[in-house]
């Protein structure tokens, strides 16, 4: 069942909570089913609304997303440390799915003399100094089944870690000799980009293929500059290399591209990658927990939160957060970090790591004094903060 939305609460234009929060009057059913209420479904095909919330941030994640930083100091103490661009996720699909997306693909190149249709739906895209490559959408070339089961590891994943309920259109590309992508930052799309690799990388028979980033000092190369220091290449740019089921998570608002690929003009050798956005940050409800029932106790907190937010130094990014309510009491037994893109306005002269810490302050002590309803069992609510 679709599930009506509400949005919350706008604070002029130095925070946008993107997440929304079920209205008590209208709400019919848990966060739970928002995965089969898809936004813009057409076919099986996902579309975000376009209303997209981008952000900077630093390090590489590992791939257990689950740290899950509590604790009021320690959760305070991460807005000292750097945020998080990219998130790297091994091992991402089921072995035998993965292996079936990957089978398929070599199926339908396996005979290049073969003229079957399916050979025939890809998109030679060249825009000149910026992309080469081939593409088709992912809907289009797997059987339904197939795509849906990867549609909805994707979506579980959006919805749980990053609290995004919807995917933009999944794409499928292959790069061979003198493909790539040039530098480029995908603002309009959704709040993390990604890739999922379907690439023999151990085995590969080209060189380059891999995700390149700059390196954040490079966005604000004056603030640190060291006349003394010599900057090249591995100084300036990040590169990822794309592992076989390996998913790659990142801000695309960071300038990114995919450095050139050189070597095979052999399809079965290619670079081969699913990629698109994740889109739409809401609150998603695991547990017993109804959302409309948390609806007036999560307001409440919200509104203390961004009343308090307007006296801190303007940010943008994202903070992505856990809220575990205890069954029995309501109460919330703990309130844990799950992403973290959050960078300060270059207006703002307060010292980097204060003006975030004050921000994961503010976040962790009026959701960590809510009250809930009581419940049968423990409930699990992502809440996704955009700021712009």
């Amino acid at each position: 069942r679709h599930l009506p939305w509400r949005l919350i609460y706008q604070m002029s234009s130095k925070v946008l909570f993107h997440a929304r929060v079920v209205s008590a009057r209208t709400a019919a059913g848990t966060a739970r089913q928002l995965r089969t209420s898809r936004p813009k479904a057409i076919g099986s095909k996902i579309f975000s609304n376009k209303k997209a919330i981008i952000r900077p941030s630093h390090a590489l994640a590992s791939s257990d997303n689950a740290k899950e930083i509590d604790g009021l100091d320690e959760f305070v103490s991460r807005g000292t440390s750097l945020p998080e661009h990219i998130m790297i996720v091994s091992d991402f699909l089921e072995n035998a799915h993965v292996e079936d997306l990957r089978a398929l693909y070599d199926h339908r190149f396996k005979d290049p003399r073969d003229t079957t249709p399916e050979r025939f739906i890809w998109d030679y895209w060249h825009v000149p100094e910026q992309y080469t490559l081939m593409r088709t959408p992912a809907h289009i070339f797997f059987p339904e089944e197939m795509y849906q089961q990867l549609e909805d590891a994707l979506l579980e994943y959006g919805q749980d870690v990053l609290g995004c309920r919807s995917l933009t259109q999944i794409w499928m590309s292959y790069y061979i000799d003198g493909h790539g992508q040039e530098l480029h930052a995908d603002v309009p799309h959704g709040p993390w980009a990604f890739t999922l690799a379907l690439t023999d990388w151990t085995n590969r028979k080209f060189k380059g293929g891999e995700t390149m980033m700059l390196q954040p000092h490079v966005l604000d190369y004056w603030h640190d500059f060291d006349a003394g220091s010599c900057y090249e290449y591995n100084n300036i740019m990040q590169t990822i290399p794309q592992e076989f089921n390996q998913l790659t998570v990142f801000d695309p608002r960071i300038p990114h591209g995919v450095r050139r690929v050189e070597g095979t003009k052999d399809p079965m050798e290619a670079r081969l990658v699913l990629h698109g956005w994740f889109a739409e940050p809401v609150p998603f409800f695991k547990g017993a927990l109804e959302p409309e029932d948390a609806a007036e106790a999560l307001d409440q907190a919200l509104d203390a939160l961004y009343n308090e937010l307007d006296t801190v130094a303007e940010a943008l990014g994202t903070v992505t957060v856990r809220v575990h309510v205890g069954g029995e009491t309501g109460a919330v037994e703990s309130v844990s970090l799950l992403t973290d893109s959050l960078v300060v306005h270059p207006s703002v002269k307060e010292p980097f790591d204060e003006v975030r810490a004050a921000i994961f302050q503010v976040i962790y002590t009026n959701l960590k004094t809510a009250l809930f309803p009581a419940a049968p069992e423990d409930s699990f609510i992502t809440i996704p903060f955009v700021f712009q």
